[in-house]
């Protein structure tokens, strides 16, 4: 399963903002949804999600596979994860733990000299400053609690998304129009 909706471009004034809060949601093991999904329901391996930034909006995805009997539920706590960072933001915790994981990935942007020619070209592609890399920790630390619930609020609204959905039809068919989303639509994949 996956929600989508269209994201946001690389240089949107909120991208740090929305980097912790992706992070929070569903960047990171400790996130909302894998803790959900994974842990407390045990519906998947690992679930994630993920704002591919790029110089127009790129996509905004969440989602894992699960186990065919458990795509509803799965659904429902996705949706309900992303109305509970919308409507309470994060914890106190869910922010400190979201910002050092950022701050300490970002180092392996040069552990080797392809991750330093790829932080290079960023420089390039998206315009940035020659100093992009020394600024964003603290940037990354200016992000407040406020900020990720605002950025949660214009982001994550669940009327935006669209759900997809890859299995068995009959099965699963019945149980879509018992969400509530709105009539689907059936693509075949061959």
């Amino acid at each position: 399963i996956q929600v989508v909706r269209s994201g946001v471009a690389f240089s949107t004034k909120d991208r740090d903002s929305i980097v912790v809060m992706n992070a929070i949601l569903g960047g990171a093991f400790s996130s909302r949804i894998n803790m959900n999904l994974r842990e407390k329901n045990a519906y998947t391996y690992g679930a994630r999600s993920h704002f591919a930034m790029r110089h127009g909006a790129g996509p905004f995805l969440a989602g894992a596979s699960v186990h065919a009997e458990k795509t509803i539920p799965a659904i429902k706590e996705i949706f309900i994860e992303l109305e509970g960072l919308r409507s309470g933001g994060p914890t106190d915790e869910e922010l400190a733990l979201a910002k050092e994981s950022i701050r300490m990935a970002m180092p392996g942007r040069f552990e080797t000299v392809g991750d330093v020619a790829t932080a290079t070209a960023d420089l390039v592609v998206y315009d940035l400053p020659l100093d992009e890399y020394e600024k964003r920790p603290a940037r990354i630390d200016a992000v407040t609690a406020a900020d990720v619930k605002r950025v949660a609020a214009e982001y994550l609204d669940q009327k935006a998304m669209t759900v997809i959905v890859v299995g068995e039809k009959a099965s699963l068919a019945p149980q879509l129009d018992s969400l509530g989303l709105g009539a689907f639509e059936e693509r075949d994949a061959y």
